[in-house]
């Protein structure tokens, strides 16, 4: 789970899906727990 954040963090900032992405992430991570 820490590298797809890490991941998610190395992408550029400016893009508008980035928000939506971590989002998604943290919400299947939150899951799997």
């Amino acid at each position: 789970s820490k590298l797809i954040l890490v991941d998610t963090a190395g992408h550029s900032s400016s893009d508008p899906g980035i928000m939506e992405e971590m989002l998604d992430g943290l919400d299947q991570i939150s899951k799997q727990i």
